[in-house]
């Protein structure tokens, strides 16, 4: 018996879609607390970082209860997206401007391309996109989808008005299977969470049979995190790689100063020659196992300083009282900040805080909500 295969090459939108599952899209259920997340948590980004106090609006709307299909609304009124962007930040994974080290939600946006390439694949509704950046005298509407197979966005419709009144964040709707009556409680639990977090925050939620206002109770927001250089500690062999091919012409120790967090010149030429290499070597003529060398080398060199700690924004502790008691209706809240760390070159801060007493339920257990960025 002969056994023949087949193969073919599967552009990383196609496979995206056909394991939805992977990034929390497996059921309708599931989907829609995902997609309400993925929008809420855009929004965050796209005002948190720049100093502007969120107000965020959700609401989902039954489109056809027989289909189970829903529409969710998020608009916020964070930076906005330039118009040219805005395809391509919606229909085109792997497509994102964070590339330097900084906290945020979210690498590549591939949650956000996620909800588009599950709306389309459940509903063959495209997304619709309403975006103006700060100052700009025009607004941009899109309504879009992705060619799977290009991995490019596909524009179903683009419109542009005058911004009469300079409004300036995002808007998007998207039509989604869904499953309201198993997922209204995870998404009530996901906004009181987000707001105990961002008692800056407006969130303003409303659904097929509820509402829900979260009002601002501080104005009070954590320092921004900074952009940051890579800690040496921290990369592996492709991102060395891909450093010396965008700086052939740098020798070694220009790469390390030019490339890598808190490596002066001092600290790169004692590294290089703890690690037998020649500070003046050109890095383009390193062979792969001299790379492969080199970052073992970066890894193990316990000469690094720490990373810097302003890659993070922490809460701190006033914003966790604030929320934990406008939210749970504590009694009583103690919370506290410790200093930074890092571990294998990613700094890290711990917070925590407990709150008792007020409105919180009696229990046999406490009640535990982890945060993790």
């Amino acid at each position: 018996m002969t056994v023949t295969y087949s193969y073919e090459a599967l552009p990383v939108a196609e496979w995206f879609r056909r394991n939805r599952e992977i990034a929390g899209f497996q059921n309708p259920a599931r989907a829609m607390y995902q997609t309400v997340r993925e929008l809420v948590e855009n929004s965050l980004d796209a005002t948190e970082p720049y100093g502007i106090l969120p107000n965020i609006i959700v609401r989902i709307s039954a489109v056809d209860e027989t289909r189970g299909w829903f529409s969710i609304y998020v608009e916020d009124n964070g930076v906005g997206i330039p118009g040219n962007e805005i395809p391509n930040v919606f229909g085109r994974v792997f497509y994102s401007s964070k590339y330097k080290i900084k906290q945020h939600r979210g690498v590549f946006g591939l949650g956000l391309k996620m909800v588009v390439l599950y709306a389309q694949s459940t509903t063959n509704r495209p997304i619709a996109v309403r975006s103006a950046s700060v100052r700009s005298d025009k607004i941009y509407e899109y309504k879009l989808m992705i060619d799977t197979t290009k991995n490019e966005p596909i524009i179903v419709d683009v419109r542009e008005f005058e911004n009469k009144y300079k409004w300036h964040g995002t808007a998007v709707k998207v039509t989604i299977e869904g499953n309201w009556l198993n997922s209204k409680k995870r998404i009530e639990e996901y906004l009181k969470r987000t707001a105990i977090i961002s008692p800056y925050s407006e969130i303003y939620f409303s659904g097929p049979d509820m509402e829900l206002a979260l009002k601002r109770r501080t104005t009070k927001m954590p320092p921004p995190p900074k952009e940051g250089l890579p800690h040496p500690k921290s990369v592996d062999v492709d991102t060395v790689k891909q450093m010396i091919a965008d700086n052939r012409g740098a020798t070694l120790i220009e790469l390390l100063m030019n490339n890598f967090d808190r490596v002066g010149e001092g600290l790169a030429k004692a590294f290089l020659e703890w690690a037998g290499l020649s500070p003046t070597r050109k890095a383009g003529g390193l062979t792969q196992e001299e790379i492969v060398h080199l970052v073992e080398k970066m890894k193990t060199y316990d000469g690094w300083l720490r990373p810097r700690a302003d890659w993070l924004s922490p809460a701190g502790p006033e914003l966790l009282e604030v929320g934990a008691k406008s939210i749970l209706g504590a009694e009583a809240v103690f919370a506290v900040t410790r200093k930074p760390s890092s571990y294998s070159g990613h700094p890290f801060i711990v917070e925590a805080a407990i709150a008792w007493g007020g409105q919180i339920p009696l229990v046999d257990k406490p009640i535990l909500l982890r945060y993790a960025n």
